[in-house]
């Protein structure tokens, strides 16, 4: 059982916290150097704890400030990749997120990096941000190596040019990244930005463009940037990249649009403010390019004709039926439309093709389509769908899930997250020879054995001590019955 340590005073120099840990009200509480909080940290009153410029804090779980402001010229760094949640108001000089952690500040009032933020991970944001710098005059620095921030990002600019400030916007599927260059100095302030999912596959628009007319418009997503805290003038260029554009034939021949409206139906009042610069692509990324702006709102990425963009979904879902997923989903209006298939994961990142249906070709009438996967599902699985065009391009929809429980056996691990060593419960309604795989996450094993059990409940340890902290994977075969379950390593 998890224990509190409550403290009623505390200086810390050098110091790892295992426990959860409450700092009270009206308590005086001083951290500098070095402290690993490997528990949830509950703060009552933020103003009566200091944490030093020397203070180099790392964190393992959730991070709590009822009341007060967290504030501190020191780094605050967040590590491992179980999801943690920030709450409060955080004013930190440096804020690190090391190696694919993640955190949701969903409800911080206010999460701020001063100087720095290091990124190599996710931030969720949910309704609030992710503020960097805090003035024209201190504009603070981002360290980018990977992962991106999922919702709203604010950045301040000092009254100068520079060149390829990165917004890293993303989700778990999709990337779309905006970089923003000022070629003629602004005045100073900040711009907030997000990017915004869609569910519609293309508007119909009919704008000309560097003597091209532009007659789709991307309904897959959307970027959006505002100018604050009285930034204004100057003159800039902007990037945008993502994976989240289907049915691209030619994507020499995408533009990149904006227009001076966020309110109106997304087919409405595009513009072609600036000049465009040719597309580009790598991969599955597309980047478009217009440079010699001067105001923000909301920009997308339309094309030619040339470039159909197949499918309008109106929703994919799954549900059980003794022990099998069904998949449904509708169409109101398909392109060139080839076939789809339906793939299945057991943890959302690897997955395999387990059947196809042939689509409608051309319709512009609303279309039920129905598939059930033809294997047994034990607990939660995931399935994305992939709709192909004739002529090979391809669009992922999903992924959704399903957690079908009707199965002869049920497997928990615990603890989960575990620092080094677990057991798995299996009950069952049978007796069988089992086999247990443990593998990392790119699939390699590195436990393996095989036991037997029999009807009702059986415990089997499994021992993790020996390998580093992440993300890992628990296979059993039970009289040709397998289950995966995922297992956090802290």
């Amino acid at each position: 059982m998890k224990t509190t340590l409550i403290f009623s005073m505390l200086s810390a120099c050098f110091s790892v916290f295992s426990q959860d840990i409450y700092f009270g009200p009206n308590i005086p509480i001083s951290i500098s150097d070095k402290a690993i909080f490997k528990g949830n940290l509950k703060i009552e009153n933020a103003n009566n704890v200091i944490f030093k410029p020397d203070a180099n804090i790392k964190y393992n779980q959730n991070f709590d400030a009822v009341s007060g402001v967290v504030a501190s010229e020191g780094r605050f760094s967040f590590e491992n990749t179980a999801i943690k949640t920030v709450n409060g108001i955080i004013k930190i000089d440096t804020i690190a997120l090391l190696t694919n952690s993640k955190i949701n500040i969903s409800n911080a009032v206010t999460f701020q990096a001063n100087d720095v933020l290091e990124l190599n991970g996710q931030i969720t944001t949910g309704a609030n941000q992710v503020e960097l710098g805090k003035s024209t005059s201190n504009p603070g620095v981002l360290n980018y190596t990977a992962g991106f921030i999922n919702g709203t990002m604010k950045r301040w600019f000092a009254p100068t040019i520079i060149s390829n400030v990165l917004f890293p916007f993303g989700s778990a599927n999709y990337y779309s990244p905006a970089k923003i260059t000022y070629t003629t100095a602004p005045n100073g302030g900040s711009l907030t930005g997000k990017y915004i999912l869609n569910s519609n596959s293309q508007y119909p628009i009919n704008i000309t463009d560097n003597f091209e007319i532009l007659a789709n418009l991307s309904g897959d997503g959307f970027w959006q940037v505002d100018q604050t805290d009285g930034l204004n003038s100057g003159t800039y260029s902007i990037d945008l990249t993502t994976n989240n554009l289907s049915g691209i034939t030619d994507p020499s021949v995408l533009h990149a649009l904006k227009r001076p409206t966020s309110s109106d139906a997304w087919d409405l009042n595009w513009t072609t403010e600036g000049t465009h610069v040719q597309s580009s692509a790598a991969g599955s990324f597309f980047s478009v390019y217009r440079t010699g702006l001067t105001s923000f709102s909301q920009f997308g990425i339309a094309s030619p004709a040339i470039n159909p963009l197949p499918v309008e979904l109106v929703f994919f879902n799954g549900l059980c039926s003794e022990g099998f997923s069904t998949l449904n989903w509708q169409t109101a209006s398909e392109n060139n439309t080839a076939r789809y298939e339906v793939e299945s994961s057991s943890n959302g990142t690897d997955w395999s093709v387990i059947g196809e249906l042939e689509a409608a070709g051309n319709s512009a009438e609303f279309i039920n389509y129905t598939f059930q996967d033809p294997n047994r599902s034990s607990g939660v699985t995931y399935f994305q769908l992939k709709q192909f065009d004739k002529d090979g391009n391809y669009k992922v929809y999903g992924p959704v899930s399903t957690s079908c429980s009707d199965l002869a056996v049920n497997v928990e691990v615990f603890p989960n997250p575990t620092n080094d060593r677990g057991f798995v419960k299996i009950n069952t309604t049978t007796n069988g020879f089992i086999t247990i795989q443990i593998t990392e996450n790119t699939g390699k094993i590195i436990s393996e054995f095989n036991t037997s059990v029999k009807n009702g409940e059986t415990s089997i340890p499994f021992d993790l001590s020996s390998n580093s902290s992440g993300v890992y994977f628990l296979k059993i075969n039970l009289n040709n019955e397998i289950i995966i379950k995922k297992i956090n390593k802290l």
